[in-house]
């Protein structure tokens, strides 16, 4: 898994106020992140296939293998209709297409972003993934498609897109849910997507490599307690959190 993973080497050429902040649960991961430059524009994915562990790993294998077919054999670089695509390979690999007795409803929820900095903007589309938007210590939400990549999706699955103009020192950030679902605190509750958006309000005008380590910090933190049996909380999901500055 960890070969098939993008170089990060590569992300931070192209992007090189980023990070990616990943975490499995176990060895091996259900979330993933993809990165692909060609000419001007980049783009990059973070993505939640369902699972964790080794039933996640095989789907997240499943989900890259899809990314590189559309991308590099089909050359659609467009993340609508790349989501449109995955969603068809997918579902032609699993054998969910017209067919309700196949027990494998699996499937991803995505964010991707194309960044072409020639026009400074960024086209976003997500399934069931959101993209934040942090300027001027101001965070704006763009809302994905309400919908899986695969699974019960239908086969012709349209995913919206967003054009978002940036300017210089616009922070964005991706996430899979694993973040704000983790338990701990005081409450032993979990984090909550308002708690991690108020994080990163605290820390967007760092670095971005000191914001990932903000952000382990407050994650680990947050699962230091311990619950009512007095064992400390452990990871309850994968975590992808990927953030750059333009």
């Amino acid at each position: 898994q960890e070969a098939i993973l993008p170089i990060r080497a590569e992300i931070l050429l192209h992007l090189p106020d980023s990070f990616v902040l990943f975490k499995p649960k176990d060895i091996v991961s259900g979330d993933f992140f993809w990165f692909h430059h060609s000419g001007e524009a980049s783009i990059i994915v973070c993505a939640d296939c369902t699972g964790h562990g080794v039933p996640g790993a095989f789907m997240s294998m499943i989900c890259t293998d899809k990314l590189n077919h559309t991308v590099h054999e089909k050359e659609i670089f467009q993340p609508g209709s790349m989501l449109s695509e995955v969603n068809k390979g997918i579902k032609k690999s699993l054998k969910q297409e017209n067919d309700d007795s196949v027990k494998t409803k699996d499937g991803m929820d995505a964010a991707i972003c194309k960044i072409d900095p020639k026009r400074s903007s960024i086209i976003y589309s997500g399934a069931n993934r959101p993209l934040w938007r942090v300027r001027n210590g101001e965070l704006e939400e763009f809302k994905p498609t309400k919908c899986a990549v695969g699974g019960f999706t239908p086969e012709e699955q349209l995913f919206d897109e967003v054009e978002i103009p940036f300017e210089k020192g616009d922070c964005f950030y991706m996430s899979s849910d694993g973040f704000a679902d983790q338990f701990g605190g005081e409450k032993g509750k979990k984090m909550m997507v308002k708690n991690f958006k108020e994080k990163i309000l605290t820390i967007w005008k760092l670095p971005m490599d000191q914001q990932m380590k903000e952000l382990d910090l407050h994650f680990e933190t947050w699962k230091q307690y311990y619950d009512e049996y007095g064992e400390q909380y452990e990871q309850v999901d994968d975590v992808c959190v990927i953030g750059f500055r333009l």
